[in-house]
């Protein structure tokens, strides 16, 4: 879900291409306030200078970024942009193609809205070391299982049950993506019973989890659930774990590669 801020007079530093970036972390999953340097983000536009935003959330999905009455770029769900990223200490910045999903009007003429990266393959190869981590702005770090893999999930709760596949995961928990009226069904529930099946893996993985966060899109919702650590759930961990690992090291090697192809 997003989560608004508290009623602060916003400070806009000069930089180029950029603006200043709020510091507001989620209480799960997000690293502690302050633990993360400022990032600039801009909107590039055609034919005229770039549109400085606040950015309040970062991952490897997409983006929310909040805009000032006078730098309101005046976009609706379904725009197609690009943005350019860039972490105060680096010279260098990460260029994502997006698709707007949600817009929201906050208060005194301030405007929320979350981007989607639509072109993965553009965004990984750009994504050194370093801009790899920032782009995992929690405690443990999120993966997106690859095109080519899809890890099946079962949610059940006391009066029903959904089938769906993981859109990103972490050590602590997962993001899955459901149709609103799937979402509806899960308003009031907060906790669930948990089934998947990661590749390579014989049998599924059993844990509980609580849902942490509901994003409402257009036609979709972004559900974050947390997994509980209560009962024999270690082997659960160590196969997460163990996946995840997997997934850093393939991108890791993708980056290198990337790399070379640029410096020959």
């Amino acid at each position: 879900m997003f989560f608004r801020k508290k009623p602060s007079k916003p400070s806009w530093k000069s930089a180029p291409d950029s603006a200043d970036v709020g510091a507001e972390k989620r209480k799960h999953y997000r690293v502690p306030r302050g633990s993360t340097e400022p990032i600039w983000v801009s909107l590039m536009c055609e034919a005229k200078a770039p549109i400085g935003g606040d950015c309040v959330d970062l991952s490897i999905g997409g983006t929310v970024v909040e805009f000032d009455a006078a730098r309101d770029p005046n976009l609706a769900a379904g725009d197609t942009c690009t943005l350019r990223i860039c972490a105060s200490s680096q010279n260098h910045a990460i260029n994502a193609t997006c698709r707007v999903v949600a817009v929201r009007p906050l208060d005194k003429g301030w405007t929320r809205i979350a981007f989607e990266f639509t072109n993965r393959i553009e965004l990984y190869a750009q994504l050194d070391e370093y801009y790899a981590r920032l782009f995992n702005r929690r405690r443990q770090m999120r993966v997106i299982p690859g095109y080519d893999i899809r890890i099946p999930v079962t949610l059940t709760w006391k009066t029903g049950s959904l089938a769906t596949t993981v859109h990103d995961i972490s050590a602590e928990g997962l993001g899955l993506k459901i149709p609103l009226e799937k979402g509806e069904a899960l308003a009031r529930i907060p906790v669930v019973d948990i089934a998947l099946r990661l590749p390579k893996e014989r049998a599924d993985i059993v844990l509980r989890g609580a849902i942490k966060s509901r994003t409402h899109f257009a036609k979709t919702c972004l559900l974050g659930i947390e997994f509980s650590t209560e009962g024999d759930v270690e082997h659960a961990f160590d196969v997460l774990r163990g996946f995840i690992q997997e997934r850093l090291v393939l991108l890791q090697a993708w980056n290198e590669k990337s790399a070379k192809r640029k410096a020959s």
